[in-house]
């Protein structure tokens, strides 16, 4: 039977003690108690798991809610991400004061700076490389999912590069397949056309 998690609580509570030496105070000493609210009912009572944690001598509440209870960002596409993250990052820097001209934001001093930054020429070109070898089906596995390339690269070493979005697949210094990246598991992608001219 699956169980499902309704809710999560937390909250920092003192856990302090009379020890302390040249460097630490533990009388200050926190922890943080978590409890994790499931639809399971048990003997008539909800099934509640509970939790705590404590790095070094303070409890970790802010971590806590920041890494596991933020809800995740649904989004349609890559575009959509991106739209978001650059709102973002527009947002912060002119909604803080620069560290070290406070009568400043952040984003002042950077429209100020603008007109010295080098711009960047193209698009940055951000992937994971690794080598792979090519099956006798013409598959070259990355992750969990096969690629397909052209049969004249069988028996020779290739270079995937994996970006977000895609897989480029080189050898010999040259692209010989591309395709969409998968994020599943098990799956294959086939580009018959790149086959069939690979046959003649």
């Amino acid at each position: 039977m699956s169980v499902r998690i309704v809710d999560v609580c937390e909250i920092t509570k003192p856990i302090s003690s009379p020890i302390r030496n040249a460097y630490i105070d533990f009388t200050k000493m926190t922890t943080s108690l978590v409890a994790v609210v499931t639809d399971a009912v048990r003997g008539g009572k909800r099934v509640v798991g509970y939790g705590f944690n404590s790095n070094g001598r303070y409890g970790q509440g802010g971590l806590i809610r920041e890494r596991f209870f933020t809800p995740r960002l649904r989004v349609k596409s890559y575009e959509e991400l991106n739209a978001w993250l650059l709102d973002k990052c527009v947002a912060f820097p002119k909604a803080h004061k620069h560290p070290e001209l406070p009568d400043k934001t952040i984003w002042q001093v950077f429209e100020e700076e603008r007109p010295k930054l080098i711009p960047v020429p193209g698009r940055f070109d951000g992937f994971h490389a690794t080598q792979a070898s090519v099956s006798k089906t013409c598959l070259v596995r990355f992750d969990t999912n096969k690629y397909s390339v052209p049969s004249r690269a069988v028996g020779r070493p290739v270079e995937v590069h994996a970006y977000a979005d895609r897989i480029a697949i080189r050898q010999d210094g040259a692209v010989i397949a591309e395709h969409r990246r998968l994020f599943g598991r098990g799956q294959t992608v086939y580009d018959p056309w790149r086959r069939a001219e690979s046959a003649h």
